[in-house]
């Protein structure tokens, strides 16, 4: 090892003596680490953001977030996201299907779709965060024996991640729905009918279900269960799950009954083990302002939503500034409430985190988000990359200005990136994520956190290497070799945005 190393220093000296990085700053340093992480598939980062960001969409537009899945580099090993599965929601590529059953015992005649604005039940009080989806029963009425209410099929996963439609054949994954659970006299449901669905072979029948498994919810106060669809050596990525009503023919409770879900997420066993494999989640709401999040994200039912995720975080990252309050942007000034509502978003989830994983190591990530359009002054992300800047160097975070990265707006870089001057199309956020992709390969061979890429840079690579420390650790493959080696090059010579 010791010479191999050596042979190394002058190839990796000849690649260059300094490279200006993208923007040196205070959080230079954490920048590069956040960097590292994501590329080498160690991060679990949880975003907290708008629309712009709502795995949920609509069918006219392309969240970042399903951008950043999509366009991740192949080389990035992936642990699992949350997964698209909304009654009001056309998922990008169709790679998912939300579909209906019985009904016709539901109150309005179907799911509805619930924000963080509205109680799982009147007078609860308890709040999951990001989108989630919600029935009644009607009055009087009871859900079928087996009857089917709602079911998700992971359809064509290759249209979010190709990394996981590849990586993860063969592999052990799941699929998990947390489920709200209350205390008795709640008016949740007790106890549902629970499916897993399979089309391994693409038959005209389609998705085949196992056995049907009678779940019951007892708990002594709110919170969130995970039900988990296990899929042992999966030879195609073609799965799903299915809701309805128990087996037991005696229902007469379930008059007037409520039930609620967050969000699916799909995961890699292996990678939830192991804590290793990028993990992306998202508890983004569309319209939603830095004071919208600071005043509904709730520390105890965060920790319950952070607690039912794939892999813990280790990473918050909060994009705001799409929408903003009169009091945070007055139309030519950003006043310091924007900071200060930023700074309390990230530092409750930090506590919930910590509630529910004592030691765990996380840091925060703070984004100028895209200027979409005219219609929001480029002077506001200006006035963003500042404050966020300052507040990432006071707090030992990292901030990345990826307005500053793509150099305009949406519309000024190509009509066809927006359809309504607000979201992102689907080319639109690919355009997005490959651009933020290589501001985190030009950022992340910063090993110093000075802002450039130099000599020093590469002193401290090598002593990484030779120490076997995981920062080191280029591909992600989990090993020291020469290949991180060649990784490290490859970013150290990297074209910054």
């Amino acid at each position: 090892m010791a010479l191999c190393v050596q042979s190394c220093v002058g190839a990796i000296a000849a690649a260059g003596l300094l490279v200006n990085c993208v923007s040196a700053g205070p959080d230079s340093a954490a920048r590069g680490e956040f960097a590292r992480d994501v590329l080498s598939g160690r991060a679990s980062v949880l975003i907290i953001g708008d629309s712009t960001n709502n795995p949920a969409g609509a069918g006219l537009f392309c969240p970042y977030y399903e951008g950043l899945l999509r366009r991740l580099p192949p080389s990035v090993p992936v642990g699992g996201f949350r997964v698209s599965g909304s009654t009001g929601n056309i998922a990008v590529g169709d790679y998912v299907r939300f579909l209906g059953g019985s009904t016709n015992v539901l109150v309005g005649g179907r799911i509805q779709p619930r924000n963080p604005l509205i109680p799982v039940a009147p007078g609860t009080g308890y709040i999951p965060p990001g989108l989630r989806n919600d029935l009644r029963i009607v009055d009087g009425m009871e859900l079928p024996d087996g009857g089917r209410f709602a079911s998700l099929l992971v359809w064509d996963l290759g249209q979010l991640s190709p990394n996981a439609a590849d990586q993860w054949v063969g592999a052990d994954i799941v699929l998990r729905t947390p489920v709200v659970v209350g205390p008795a006299g709640g008016g949740m449901l007790g106890s549902i009918g629970f499916q897993t669905l399979t089309d391994y072979d693409d038959a005209p029948g389609g998705f085949v279900g196992g056995d049907i498994e009678t779940v019951s919810f007892a708990s002594g106060e709110w919170g969130l269960r995970c039900l988990d669809a296990v899929f042992e050596d999966v030879p195609v990525l073609r799965v799903g799950v299915r809701l309805g009503g128990d087996l037991d023919n005696a229902d007469s409770e379930e008059s007037g009954s409520r039930f609620a879900w967050c969000h699916h997420s799909l995961f890699s066993v292996r990678a939830a083990t192991d804590d290793h494999g990028l993990y992306m989640d998202s508890v983004s709401v569309g319209g939603f302002t830095a004071l919208d999040h600071a005043n509904t994200l709730d520390r105890g039912s965060l920790g319950d939503y952070i607690e039912a995720m794939g892999r813990a975080p280790t990473w918050i990252m909060v994009w705001l500034g799409e929408n903003v309050e009169v009091d945070e942007w007055d139309g030519q000034n950003l006043g310091p409430l924007f900071s200060d509502r930023v700074a309390a978003i990230a530092d409750r989830a930090l506590a919930s985190v910590a509630d529910r994983f004592p030691g765990r190591d996380v840091g925060v990530v703070l984004v100028v988000p895209p200027q979409a359009s005219g219609t929001y002054p480029a002077a506001r992300y200006v006035a963003f990359r500042d404050a966020l800047g300052q507040l990432a160097a006071d707090r030992g975070w990292s901030s990345f200005d990826l307005r500053g990265a793509l150099g305009d707006s949406l519309t000024g870089l190509d009509e066809g990136f927006t359809d309504d001057d607000v979201h992102p199309s689907l080319e639109g956020s690919e355009f997005v994520a490959d651009a933020w992709y290589r501001l985190l390969e030009c950022t992340r061979a910063d090993m110093n956190g000075d802002g450039l890429r130099n000599f020093f840079d590469i002193n401290d690579y090598l002593n990484a290497f030779v120490g076997g420390d995981a920062s080191s650790d280029f591909d992600g493959d989990r090993a020291i070799s020469f290949f991180d080696i060649s990784a490290f090059l490859a970013a150290f010579s990297a074209a910054c945005p």
